[in-house]
């Protein structure tokens, strides 16, 4: 392997390195923002107490 092969693979590795980064950050943010499930009798009623 030449040493321009090799310096291709190392940068694409590491470019893979940083998009994986980005992807878990920006899960653990989604997974942060998005709200909890409501229980369902509370889903289910209305403000107000109406169904």
């Amino acid at each position: 392997m030449g040493a321009q092969s090799r310096h291709k693979a190392e940068r694409l590795f590491d470019e893979r390195r940083v998009f994986d980064t980005i992807d878990a950050i920006y899960r653990d943010r989604l997974e942060t923002l998005r709200p909890a499930p409501a229980p369902a009798e509370e889903a289910a009623t209305l403000p107000g107490g109406r169904r």
